[in-house]
């Protein structure tokens, strides 16, 4: 199913006969659910001294005193070596692999880091409808920097959307929404599902499946990193910051796109210029 400037935002299913680390009820759960919830990437140790690092990340980015926010940090995998060392988790990318195959690039990550008492809904959602990427071949990874919960404002899935291509949707109407767009009728997609996660686990979700988030009204931060992780030979950009912001996680380095995409880990975290996901109004490559 292609929109109206021809991308390609229809769903492929996953076809792995012989899976390594997820099960074959795993795939068939992406297929149908369009997700698979919850996976352990990190020891209880090693999700603290994460969450530290991370910590470390947001005290840098305020120190800039420039106007970013708790949600600004977004695409920065090839600036800094934490979220690189973060992205390419061999266990991770283990499970990521039986989804796409053995060539994976991340050619984006974004902190949704809900602060204590934090207003702002993330409004339900298809990823893909705002990347300028055809076709739509993106896994997505969830980690929980935090403890995710049901008083901290957990992402909600709705099972099944991924399959059903662009969903109506209107300029959001929500206070201060982290998104501007927010799909309609979600009452006709029946009962979300509610991610609650422990610090370390992970979620991996199809770039069109609906999503959201509520405000978080509790005392407790709710961090999460997205990765946006892809075959570069599956999916093409549709605009040249997408592989100069990409990071070659496993395989072969690609050609054509995606070759512009980074090899090199960075040797610090370099947070001192305002990068994002390229909009829509940027140049196109075809």
């Amino acid at each position: 199913m292609t929109n109206k400037d021809n991308r390609d935002l229809s769903f492929l299913p996953i076809i792995n006969h012989s899976p390594n680390f997820l099960s074959k009820k795993d795939i068939e759960k992406y297929n149908t659910d369009g997700f698979i919830s919850p996976i352990n990437a990190f020891s209880n140790k090693e999700a603290e001294d994460i969450r530290k690092k991370v910590d470390g990340l947001f005290d840098k980015l305020k120190s800039y005193e420039d106007g970013r926010d708790s949600y600004s940090l977004d695409s920065y995998q090839h600036k800094s070596k934490t979220i690189w060392e973060i992205v390419n988790t061999p266990k991770i990318l283990n499970y990521v692999q039986d989804l796409i195959g053995p060539n994976i690039i991340c050619w984006a990550s974004h902190f949704f880091n809900k602060m204590p008492n934090d207003n702002r809904p993330v409004p339900y959602h298809q990823d893909a409808v705002y990347w300028l990427l055809s076709p739509a071949r993106t896994v997505t990874v969830w980690l929980a920097i935090d403890d995710t919960d049901l008083e901290n404002a957990p992402m909600e899935f709705l099972p099944g959307s991924h399959k059903l291509g662009p969903l109506a949707w209107k300029d959001s109407d929500k206070s201060n929404p982290v998104l501007p767009k927010e799909i309609i009728n979600l009452e006709k997609f029946g009962e979300s599902y509610k991610n609650v996660l422990k610090a370390g686990d992970f979620s991996l979700h199809a770039d069109m499946l609906a999503h959201g988030s509520l405000p978080n009204t509790s005392d407790k931060r709710r961090c999460g990193l997205t990765i946006r992780y892809c075959d570069p030979d599956s999916t093409k950009p549709l605009n040249l910051e997408y592989a100069q912001k990409a990071i070659l996680c496993r395989g072969k380095k690609p050609l054509g796109h995606w070759d512009a995409c980074n090899i090199e880990k960075p040797k610090e975290d370099d947070l001192s210029i305002v990068i994002g996901n390229p909009g829509f109004n940027n140049t196109k490559i075809h």
